[in-house]
């Protein structure tokens, strides 16, 4: 929400026509966070020298919601591309 507010608003002040287009990047996501969610995993020992077991579980489980929101379709990445309008 946060972004496209600012975006508009940035719009609002240039004042010039836009064609605005928008690609959900939906399986990028993924794999980030399947990646991120790996190196979590892999760098445990480590984590737990300097945190608890359930810092660690904490987010591992933030990890897996966030990829689990992202397979029902709720969270998704956007790349937006403007062109300032021909007319």
């Amino acid at each position: 929400f946060c972004f496209f507010f600012f975006f508009f608003s940035l719009l609002a002040l240039l004042r010039q026509p836009l064609d605005l287009f928008f690609i959900k990047r939906r399986r990028l996501l993924e794999l980030t966070l399947r990646k991120e969610l790996e190196r979590l995993e892999n760098s445990k020992d480590d984590f737990l020298k300097e945190f608890t077991a359930d810092d660690f579980a904490y987010l591992k489980q933030g990890w897996e919601a966030k990829i689990k929101r992202g397979a029902d379709g709720d969270q998704a990445w956007c790349a937006c591309y403007a062109e300032k309008s021909k007319n």
